[in-house]
């Protein structure tokens, strides 16, 4: 991580423990007027959402946002994109859902531990806290005409009584913090001219406002420094936003500007310059769209831009996802870190599908739609986006993403997805040289996913080790050796890769330097051959220098509805065939959610593995 992130670290516990923390984030500050309501409705602010006679969305509710509604006015919510859970007539703020574990509420956020066994996942408790279900109210006033104006603002003031500022574990995360400030930003300005926004509830929406920005302010290098991914490009927009929302804030000016400068800052390094991102997840890349989308919208609004840099960054991020998307129904390879994030819910699809969101950035930037249908377009308008005409985007062919380590090879029924990364910033999943492969639009070979962050150690393992993707363990070795946390060591190495073409086959071919902690000087190569206009696909797998002793398993995850029509044919180097052999695996396509299924694993004690694969 190198010496900045272990000298900050350093610094950084040693103020939480001796309660530096503490006095630099005060628990209930005294209350402060900033600005009067009718002052604040007469403000010219550039706001995304507009006011509730002035939004331009197509009408057109449907049965998923009507149930959404129904459900949250039970007490039941929905988490993650993925599930539900009755929380009850009168759900507090403090009880894990899951676990039961009750925070408490009175301590210090320093004091709160963000990892615990006996609690839970956290991410649990902070999903409802973000206030997402906002856009689902919001929405529901504008499809439906029924005036939920009131019910956010329960919602809001619900919580402010509950979570004394600075106090417990929803002031834990600054980036939670920022999120439930932009959504309660959002409700505001939608409803800025309704009876059922007072001059008291004002008056304390903007204390407790101004206090969470505050926080996020000034807690802002440990995103920036110790976690150094989308939390700091949520943080940093955050604060840009706070100055061009709440320009009567004492500090705004310096928020916004020191924001804008972090944010441009932290795209362009967790950006690559061939428009991958540094979390090797598609979920979070799509996260990070949606707040590109975001500044784009404010500060076109506010009449800014962004650098040159920050720009560039931009068009080619988007088009590293619109290249993987597959068009029938919007999914992506299940790759990388999936913590069920999507921020701002503008759309009834379900969460896997990334058309909505990838189109909102496609009229950002090139003010046209790419993906034409009303479900797929009213993200944009949400967003205050308007656009002219559609675009036609091909994304056939051979792709080659070297920074960020992605190879492709896609045709109009077919997308073979390949993974081979050398890391200068800190992997989530020892998963290098994985191989996804899609066929007639659906994911036949396919990534385990995430499950949880917080789980017993084999899932854990399982899910974020070698054992959860297509690729080569060593016999019970990952590829890498796991430390604490979110943390793996002995970081993999790319050697060299290459990609070439005939008529008939697409080719690549990449090694890695792998297995450190197991012998030094292991090197994995594979190579994959796909034949074109047909769905059979050739694997090549060779370690060398690796310990003789050990065997190599090369392992497969098929989607079980395709898994009778998959033929696995293999052999090792001597040509002596090998049976593949099925084992019990887990599939996670949405967080929080597993579902037993079966792998199917080749293995041999030479060392080399050749399978070809046929679907039927």
């Amino acid at each position: 991580m190198g010496p900045r992130y272990l000298l900050f670290r350093a610094k950084y516990e040693a103020s939480r423990v001796l309660g530096l923390h503490s006095a630099k984030f005060p628990i209930n500050p005294s209350d402060q007027e900033f600005v009067s309501l009718e002052q604040w409705r007469s403000l010219d602010l550039p706001w995304m959402i507009q006011p509730t006679d002035t939004i331009g969305v197509a009408k057109n509710t449907t049965q998923q946002l009507a149930h959404r509604i129904n459900q949250l006015r039970q007490g039941v919510f929905v988490f993650f994109n993925a599930f539900e859970l009755d929380l009850g007539p009168s759900p507090d703020w403090h009880t894990h859902p899951e676990s039961g574990f009750q925070y408490d509420n009175n301590l210090h956020w320093t004091q709160i531990q963000d990892f615990s066994v006996e609690a839970g996942d956290i991410k649990y408790l902070w999903e409802r806290a973000r206030f997402g279900f906002v856009s689902d109210l919001i929405r529901w006033h504008h499809h439906m005409g029924e005036d939920t104006a009131e019910e956010i603002f329960v919602h809001m003031e619900s919580f402010i009584e509950a979570n004394p500022i600075n106090c417990g574990a929803n002031y834990r995360c600054s980036q939670e913090i920022s999120l439930r400030v932009m959504h309660w930003t959002f409700a505001m300005h939608y409803f800025k001219n309704h009876p059922a926004l007072t001059e008291a509830r004002f008056s304390i929406f903007m204390h407790h406002i101004y206090w969470q920005l505050k926080h996020v302010f000034d807690n802002i290098d440990f995103s920036r420094i110790a976690v150094r991914n989308n939390h700091a490009i949520t943080e940093t927009l955050m604060l840009y936003l706070a100055g061009l929302w709440y320009p009567f804030f004492p500090e705004s000016s310096l928020w916004k500007k020191q924001g804008k400068a972090w944010l441009e800052e932290e795209v362009a390094y967790q950006i690559y310059a061939d428009g991958t991102y540094l979390q090797w997840s598609m979920n979070y890349h799509r996260v990070v769209v949606q707040l590109l989308t975001l500044a784009l919208s404010a500060a076109r609004k506010a009449g800014e831009g962004f650098s040159e840099t920050f720009m560039s960054r931009c068009f080619q991020t988007l088009g590293f996802l619109l290249d993987c998307v597959n068009e029938s129904d919007g999914h992506v390879p299940n790759y990388g870190s999936n913590d069920g994030a999507l921020f701002f819910r503008f759309a009834d699809q379900d969460y896997r599908d990334y058309r909505p969101q990838l189109n909102a950035l496609h009229v950002a930037l090139y003010g046209q739609h790419v993906f034409t249908s009303d479900s797929n377009i009213e993200a944009a308008s949400w967003f205050g986006l308007q656009a002219e005409g559609v675009a036609n985007w091909n994304a056939l062919g051979s792709k080659s993403f070297g920074l960020g380590g992605f190879y492709w090879f896609k045709e109009t029924d077919s997308f073979t997805f390949l993974r081979c990364a050398g890391y200068k910033d800190r992997p989530a999943q020892a998963d290098n040289l994985h191989l996804d492969i899609w066929a007639n639009g659906h994911n036949i070979l396919r990534d385990a996913g995430s499950y949880k962050y917080n789980t017993a150690p084999e899932l854990t393992r399982f899910f974020a080790g070698t054992a959860g993707h297509n690729t080569v363990m060593l016999g019970d070795f990952d590829q890498m050796q796991k430390g604490p946390r979110f943390v793996w060591l002995k970081w993999n190495q790319v050697l060299k890769t290459h990609v070439s073409e005939t008529d008939e086959v697409w080719i690549f071919e990449g090694s890695i330097a792998a297995f450190a902690h197991v012998q030094p000087g292991i090197v994995h190569t594979r190579k994959v051959t796909k034949w074109k206009k047909i769905h059979r696909w050739h694997i090549e797998d060779t370690l060398e220098n690796a310990p003789a002793h050990l065997p190599i398993h090369q392992i497969w995850n098929p989607h079980p509805d395709f898994r009778s029509n998959l033929v696995f044919t293999a052999e090792d180097d001597y040509l002596n065939p090998l049976q593949p052999v099925e084992k019990s695996g887990w599939y996670s396509g949405y967080y929080g959610v597993k579902e037993p299924t079966t792998q199917v694993v080749v293995s041999s004690k030479t060392h080399s593995i050749s399978t070809t694969i046929t679907l039927l």
